[in-house]
């Protein structure tokens, strides 16, 4: 019996050592000098993608905050020519002063390329403007003293060519295009409302060339000559003038200068234009050669739809 026991103490305590044992070799195998925060975790993962999440879409909600470049603007407009210089109205000896336009439209299409490629603190941008379109009507009242704008049998030169009939009903139609600088600006971009990152004030500065032709409609009743004789002089110049074609086209430099506010697509600005045109009678056998030459300020309100 006592050597039963014997036997059972012996088993046991071997089989304690080689439990013993294999613990030991176990935990020999691991560091505890090993810095657990270089652990990934899955928490670790979804953070990580999370974050390039928002940032991606963050890009994306600004490169369509900056991604409208094209613009396209519809103008109410009102035009002024001063004369740069003599100019005679055909009646007596009275000298043109100037004339406004009743009321003008224009239309311009253009487009902004960036100066630098990406906005200044995501807020500011560069751009040379380039307008391939700036297209103009402009409609203009009668302007007479008393009850006549001209007088037909007056002769401008000793070659009996007539005096322009600057103060009668006329149209403009124009066309130019030009180039130049813009800065737009995003003032709200650091708000966290992203519907207010679409506000943009544009400022711009722009050169170009300019042409312009003026159509001068007939109104043989503000003629002070009203001989209808064809067999007089007067008579004669008198139904001339009625049936010639009446007006003139002139091109020069211009430069203007605006701003626009937008959101999104759409907004609206105001534009000042100034420019020194000659103009050239259409029919130079009825007005001779000589040309009259004309101070230009316009004023633009204009509605701008961005692309």
């Amino acid at each position: 019996m006592r050597m039963k026991k014997t036997i059972t103490f012996l088993v046991a305590s071997s089989f304690v050592v080689a439990v013993h044992a294999q613990n030991e070799e176990q935990y020999s195998n691991i560091d505890w000098n090993e810095d657990s925060t270089e652990v990934v975790s899955i928490q670790d993962i979804i953070n990580e993608q999370q974050q390039v999440t928002a940032h991606n879409m963050a890009e994306n909600h600004f490169t369509d905050v900056w991604s409208r470049k094209s613009y396209n603007n519809l103008s109410f407009c009102t035009t002024k020519f001063t004369p740069d210089g003599e100019i005679r109205s055909g009646l007596g000896n009275d000298e043109l002063t100037k004339f406004s336009s009743k009321w003008g439209v224009s239309f311009q299409s253009g487009r902004s390329y960036r100066l630098h490629p990406n906005p200044i603190a995501n807020i500011v941008q560069f751009y040379c403007d380039y307008t391939w379109i700036d297209a103009t009507v402009n409609y203009f009242e009668k302007e007479s003293k008393g009850d006549f704008a001209y007088d037909s049998s007056l002769q401008s030169d000793d070659e009996g060519h007539y005096f322009m009939p600057w103060n009668l009903k006329k149209y403009e139609l124009g066309f130019g295009m030009s180039l130049g600088p813009s800065i737009t600006v995003c003032p709200f971009n650091y708000l966290d409302i992203q519907q207010l990152h679409y506000l943009k004030v544009n400022l711009y500065y722009h050169i170009g060339y300019h042409a312009s032709a003026f159509l001068i409609l007939d109104d043989d009743s503000a003629d002070k000559n009203q001989d209808t004789n064809n067999s007089t002089d007067d008579g004669k110049r008198h139904k001339q003038l009625k049936d010639n074609q009446k007006g003139g086209w002139g091109h020069g430099m211009m430069s203007s200068i605006g701003f626009s506010i937008t959101w999104k697509g759409i907004g609206f600005g105001y534009e000042h234009l100034s420019s020194k045109l000659k103009y050239k009678p259409l029919s130079s056998s009825d007005f001779g050669s000589k040309e009259d030459k004309f101070s230009v300020s316009r004023n633009r309100v204009f509605i701008q739809f961005r692309m």
